[in-house]
C-alpha cells in the first residue's frame, strides 16, 4: 500500500490514469456517434433498397393477389422492414404487420406529407427514432426509348407510395455493442497500462528512495557509521536488472562514494573516540580556541585545574569562560605568532601554578590555538622543600664543621701544647663529629625510607615488651638530668604489627625529644593501651612546650622551635621526621598536643596485631 502513497505515484500515475480515462471517454463518445451515424446510414440505405424494390414492381397494386401479399410479407420478413402500401388517395391497402384498414387515412403523416410534395425519394427519421422512408410509385412507361427523352421532360404520374419503416431496435443493438467493446478494450488497455506504469513506478520509487537513503547516509556519514552494527553489510541501492541502466550505474556509484565515505566516517570516528579517552585521561588540562576564541575542546583536566567543573566550557569565549588575563594574552600571542614558549602563572581563585604553553593550529591565518597547562604546583611546593632542605643540610653540616675546624685550627696554633684546655677542645671536637655522624645516619636513615630502599619485617610484637626495652635504655640518661621517667601500662596485653627496630626508632625519638626538652624536676610519662581497633602509644612530658603556631611543621626535616637552644641540645631536627615516616609505614598515624610550659604530648596510633588485615611479612618502603 506504500506504493500508492508514493509522491511519484501521485505525480504520474494519478495524471496518466486521468488522461486515459479523458482520452477513452472522449474516443467511445466520438467514435460512438460516428459508428451511429455509419449504422443508421446504412440502415436507411437498407430501408430505402427495400421500398424502391418493392415499388419498381409492376404489380405493386395489385393487393388483391394472395401470392403477392404473401410475397411482401417474405421480403418484410427476410429484411426486417415494415412495408406499408398507400395508394394515390392516401388510403392503405396493404401492411405487412397490421390490417390496413385500421390505418384510415395516412396522408396526413408527416412523411407523405412530404413525400407528396417533392417527387424526390425522401428519407425521414422520425422524432420516435424509427427509421422511415416514403417511396413514390410513378408509373411505368412502356414507350420505346425515342420516348424517354420526352417522359424526363413531363411531370411524373405518382399511383401512390410505398411506407418503409426501420426498427432502431437493430441499429441502437449495434450502436450499444459496439460501444461497449470500445469500453471494454479501451479499459481493458488502460487498465493494463496503468498497472504497468504502477509497477515501473513502484520500481523507480524503491530505487530512489534506496539512492536517497544512501545518498543522506553519505552526507551524515556520522549517524550511518554509528547505526551500522559491526560485520553488518551497509544496504546497499537496487540491482542493475531492477532498474533503469543510467539509475543502476548511479546507484552503482552511490554505493562506492557511500560505503568509502561510511569508512572513511567510521575511521574519524573512531579516532575522535581515541582521542576524546587520551585527552580525557590526560593530567594536563587540554583548550582548543578557533579564530573567534570559542573554546572547540575542554577536557575534564582543564576544567578543574580552572574551577569550571561544573560550567560548561564548549562553545563559549575563551574571555567569558577563562578570568584569567595571562592565559588570555598567551592565546592572542600564539596566534599573532609571538613567542610561545612557556610560562609559568598563578591562578588568583585557587593558588594553583601552572605551566601554560599556547601553540597555534597549521595554516594562514592559524584557525585556531592549543593551550596545555600542566598543574606545576607540587612540583614547586617540592622544589621549594628541596631548596629549604639542602639550605637546612647546608647549615646543619656547616655548624659543627665549622666547630670542629675552629677547635682543630686553636690547637694548631699551639693549644695542644696547654695541657688545661686541650683535652677540652678535643673532646668538644669528639661531640662535634658524633653529632655530624648522627646528622648524617639520620639523612641516609630518612632518604631510605622515602625512597622505598628501606626493609622492613613486619611481625607480631608485645607492645608492652618493646617499650620497656626502650624505657629502660633511657633511663639512666633521664635520671642524670634530673627527670623522672614512668611508665603506665595497660590492664590488658596489647600485640602491634610493627618492625622492631622501627619501632625502637620511633620510641628513642620521642623519648629523647621529651627528656631533652623536660627541665629537671619534671616527669616523662609513656602510656599505652587500646583505643577501639588501635593500639595507641603516648609519650608525654612537662617540659617548655611547643607554640601552637609551630604545631603544623614539627614532623618536618630540620624544623627547630628555637634554632639555637636546640642545636644546643645536640638534636639533628630529623628525630620527629622520621618518627612520622615510620608511622606512615607500619599504617599508624602521630599526633601531638602541647602548650608552652605545660608540656607536650606525641601520640602514636598503630593497627592492632589481631585486628583483620591482609598478611604481611615483608614491607618495601
Amino acid at each position: 500500500m506504500t506504493m500508492f502513497r508514493s509522491r511519484l505515484f501521485a505525480e504520474i500515475v494519478l495524471p496518466y490514469g486521468a488522461f486515459v480515462l479523458l482520452a477513452g471517454s472522449l474516443s467511445v463518445w466520438i467514435g460512438g456517434a460516428i459508428h451511429d451515424r455509419v449504422v443508421r446510414d446504412g440502415a436507411l440505405s437498407r430501408v430505402r433498397m427495400v421500398a424502391q424494390t418493392v415499388a419498381e414492381r409492376d404489380d405493386v397494386l395489385r393487393v388483391s393477389s394472395d401470392s403477392w401479399t404473401d410475397g411482401l410479407r417474405r421480403v418484410a420478413e427476410s429484411t426486417g422492414v415494415r412495408l406499408t402500401v398507400i395508394d394515390g388517395l392516401g388510403t392503405a391497402i396493404a401492411d405487412t404487420e397490421r390490417d390496413p384498414s385500421l390505418l384510415g387515412d395516412l396522408r396526413n403523416l408527416p412523411e407523405v406529407r412530404q413525400a407528396r410534395s417533392s417527387e424526390k425519394v425522401e428519407q425521414v427519421v422520425a422524432d420516435d427514432g424509427r427509421l422511415v422512408v416514403v417511396v413514390p410509385i410513378v408509373e411505368r412507361s412502356r414507350s420505346n426509348a425515342a420516348n424517354a427523352a420526352t417522359q424526363r421532360t413531363q411531370r411524373t404520374q405518382i399511383l401512390g407510395y410505398i411506407l418503409a419503416q426501420g426498427s432502431p431496435a437493430t441499429v441502437t443493438h449495434t450502436v450499444r455493442r459496439w460501444r461497449l467493446w470500445a469500453v471494454v478494450i479501451f479499459a481493458t488497455a488502460g487498465l493494463i497500462g496503468l498497472l504497468l506504469a504502477a509497477r515501473t513506478v513502484h520500481r523507480l520509487d524503491a530505487a530512489i528512495g534506496t539512492i536517497t537513503r544512501s545518498a543522506r547516509s553519505a552526507a551524515a556519514g556520522v549517524e550511518a557509521a554509528s547505526e551500522t552494527p559491526a560485520g553488518s553489510e551497509p544496504k546497499r541501492s537496487p540491482p542493475a536488472e531492477s532498474i533503469s541502466t543510467e539509475l543502476a550505474a548511479y546507484a552503482a556509484d552511490l554505493d562506492t562514494h557511500s560505503d568509502r565515505s561510511r569508512r572513511e566516517t567510521a575511521r574519524l570516528k573512531t579516532n575522535a573516540e581515541r582521542l576524546s579517552t587520551v585527552l580525557s585521561s590526560m593530567a594536563e588540562g587540554v583548550l582548543a580556541i578557533d579564530r573567534d576564541e570559542r573554546i572547540l575542546v575542554a577536557n575534564p583536566a582543564a576544567a578543574n585545574l580552572l574551577d569550571l567543573s561544573d560550567v560548561p566550557l564548549v562553545g563559549r569565549r575563551l574571555w567569558e569562560a577563562v578570568r584569567v588575563p595571562a592565559i588570555r594574552e598567551a592565546a592572542r600571542a600564539a596566534f599573532e605568532g609571538r613567542d610561545t614558549s612557556q610560562m609559568e602563572i598563578e591562578l588568583p581563585r585557587t593558588q594553583i601554578a601552572i605551566a601554560l604553553r599556547a601553540s597555534r593550529l597549521p595554516g594562514e591565518p592559524a584557525p585556531g590555538v592549543v593551550l596545555v597547562l600542566h598543574d606545576v604546583t607540587e612540583l614547586r611546593r617540592l622544589e621549594n622543600l628541596r631548596r629549604e632542605f639542602v639550605s637546612n643540610v647546608s647549615h646543619e653540616l656547616k655548624t659543627p664543621l665549622a666547630s670542629i675546624q675552629a677547635y682543630t685550627d686553636t690547637l694548631l696554633n699551639g693549644a695542644i701544647d696547654d695541657h688545661e684546655n686541650n683535652v677540652r677542645f678535643l673532646n668538644r671536637i669528639s661531640e662535634q663529629a658524633d653529632r655530624l655522624h648522627s646528622l648524617i645516619l639520620d639523612l641516609l636513615r630518612l632518604a631510605r625510607i622515602e625512597a622505598g630502599t628501606d626493609v622492613f619485617e613486619i611481625q607480631k610484637l608485645s607492645a608492652s615488651k618493646i617499650i620497656m626495652q626502650s624505657c629502660d635504655e633511657h633511663a639512666a640518661v633521664a635520671a642524670a638530668k634530673g627527670v623522672t621517667l614512668m611508665m603506665e601500662p595497660p590492664d590488658e596485653p596489647v600485640r602491634l604489627r610493627v618492625d622492631p627496630d622501627g619501632m625502637r626508632t620511633i620510641l628513642d625519638n620521642l623519648l629523647d625529644n621529651a627528656i631533652n626538652y623536660t627541665p629537671s624536676g619534671g616527669r616523662v610519662t609513656v602510656r599505652w593501651g587500646r583505643r577501639g581497633d588501635s593500639a595507641v602509644i603516648e609519650v608525654a612530658d612537662t617540659g617548655i612546650g611547643i607554640p601552637p603556631e609551630h604545631l603544623s611543621r614539627v614532623f618536618e626535616r630540620f624544623h627547630r622551635v628555637d634554632k639555637a637552644r636546640d642545636r644546643d641540645r645536640g638534636g639533628t631536627g630529623l628525630g620527629l621526621a622520621i618518627v612520622k615516616h615510620l608511622a606512615g609505614v607500619f599504617e599508624g598515624q602521630v599526633e601531638v598536643e602541647s602548650e608552652v610550659d605545660c608540656g607536650s604530648t606525641f601520640r602514636i596510633r598503630l593497627p592492632l596485631a589481631d585486628k583483620p588485615t591482609v598478611e604481611r611479612d615483608i614491607v618495601h618502603v
